[in-house]
């Protein structure tokens, strides 16, 4: 466990590292319900991600699970994390190409948030009942075009409406030049999800699996799923880049009359109000 710029985290680290091999890292995004002060950073780790963290640990890989400030309803905080897991690169030896994102509930924003914004840092993404809502509809997708990404949804959530991840999967499969497949429909007929036994709809990269009575708690059974780190662990990122690499400091005067906006590649830039 620790800080960095003020923002706790835990950090689990394979057992038996050995710092002459690279290992794959998962940063991980809690939800609402998970916030904490600096002397909790305990509760993103509860039992809501235990099939997570067993994954961790049977498929050895490192899992950082950064917390919001108690009380917190967004994940302002996803930039930091991000420097965060570029600075574990100095301290561990950690494959800059097999880094991936992960979230629930809200912190499912912060995963698409990742993602989009700094697309080439992550091999990919998966998230659980993750609300799309401050990225839909694109442009703000365009980025993710080809991204490995797998979301997870019940068909009764009743937080966050499995049409939100529905129509951002559908966007991204445009942008792919597929036609939208992944259907709203459902049908309960077969082991364990789908007649034919899967536990998704695949296109292209994209992967996705509805649930039809897991409510919000999508979490419990989607981190348990063995389909999806074998898949995730068989993607490389070959374009993975440090857009701020660790030790370097951008220092900026933004001036009076002035405020920091995204482009569409999700860069900053200086624009007059």
């Amino acid at each position: 466990s620790g800080t960095i710029c003020d923002l706790p985290g835990r950090l689990y680290v394979p057992s038996g590292y050995n710092p002459s091999q690279s290992y794959p890292l998962v940063v991980f995004f809690h939800g609402s319900g998970e916030t904490g002060n600096a002397d909790n950073n305990i509760a993103q780790v509860n039992g809501n991600i235990s099939g997570l963290t067993a994954a961790a640990a049977s498929n050895q890989f490192f899992l950082y699970a950064p917390q919001m400030s108690a009380g917190a309803h967004s994940w302002a905080n996803w930039a930091t994390a991000e420097r965060m897991a570029a600075h574990l690169q100095t301290l561990y030896n950690i494959d800059p190409s097999k880094m991936w994102v992960t979230g629930l509930s809200m912190g499912g924003n912060a995963v698409w948030d990742c993602i989009c914004y700094n697309t080439n840092a992550f091999a990919g993404a998966f998230g659980c009942s993750m609300s799309a809502s401050n990225i839909v509809p694109a442009p703000s997708l365009d980025p993710l075009a080809n991204k490995p990404i797998w979301g997870f949804v019940s068909k009764d959530d009743p937080k966050v409406p499995y049409q939100t991840t529905w129509g951002a999967f559908n966007t991204i499969l445009v942008l792919d030049g597929l036609s939208a497949v992944f259907s709203t429909t459902w049908s309960d007929s077969g082991a364990p999800y789908y007649s034919d036994g899967t536990s998704y709809y695949a296109a292209d990269n994209l992967r996705y699996t509805q649930y039809i009575s897991k409510g919000h708690n999508t979490w419990n059974t989607a981190y348990t799923e063995a389909p999806l780190y074998t898949w995730m662990l068989g993607i490389t990122n070959p374009s993975s880049t440090r857009d701020l690499p660790t030790g370097h400091t951008l220092l900026m005067n933004l001036g009076s009359g002035f405020a920091p906006s995204r482009d569409s590649r999700g860069k900053y830039w200086n624009f007059v109000c």
